[in-house]
C-alpha cells in the first residue's frame, strides 16, 4: 500500500486530529449556500478508517461550526466540541466510533455562521456588474 513506503510524519502542532488513531478516507460534500444570510448548511459524509484496536474516537478539526447532527453507519452517534485555547488552533470535534469496527461512515449535518473563518462573502455592490453577491473560500492552517 502507498501509505506503508511513507516516511512517519510529526504531529501537526495546528490539528487536533490523530492520524494513529483513526482517519478519514473519503468525504461527499452535499452544500447549499445562503448568499442572503451568508451561511452554509452541508451534509459531509466521510469515509473513515479506525487504526488503532479499541480506539473510540476520531477527532475532526473544526472553527465556527453550528453542528445539527452526526450519525455514524447511520446511527446517531454522541460528539463533543473541545474549545482551543491557542488562537492559531481549531477545536476539536470528537466523534464516538465503534471500537470493534475497522471502517464506517460518519455524516455531519451542519451550518456555517457568518463569522465562520475561510469563507468570504462580497457583496453585488463590490462586485464586477454589481448585480451578484461572491463568496470564495480560503483555508489556511489558521483558518481550518
Amino acid at each position: 500500500e502507498f501509505r506503508a513506503r511513507l516516511p512517519e510524519l510529526p504531529p501537526d502542532p495546528l490539528s487536533n486530529a490523530n492520524p494513529k488513531q483513526a482517519v478519514t478516507t473519503h468525504l461527499i460534500w452535499d452544500v447549499s449556500v445562503d448568499f442572503s444570510n451568508k451561511e452554509f448548511f452541508a451534509i459531509a459524509t466521510y469515509s473513515y478508517r479506525n487504526l488503532e484496536p479499541g480506539n473510540t474516537t476520531i477527532v475532526l478539526d473544526v472553527s465556527n461550526l453550528l453542528i445539527e447532527e452526526i450519525l455514524v453507519d447511520g446511527q446517531s452517534a454522541p460528539y463533543t466540541i473541545a474549545s482551543s485555547e491557542i488562537p492559531s488552533k481549531p477545536d476539536a470535534l470528537n466523534i464516538a466510533i465503534p471500537a470493534d469496527q475497522t471502517d464506517g461512515t460518519i455524516n455531519i449535518r451542519y451550518r456555517t455562521s457568518p463569522q465562520a473563518t475561510g469563507i468570504f462573502w462580497i457583496d453585488p455592490e463590490h462586485t464586477e456588474g454589481k448585480e451578484h453577491p461572491l463568496m470564495y473560500t480560503l483555508f489556511q492552517p489558521t483558518e481550518g
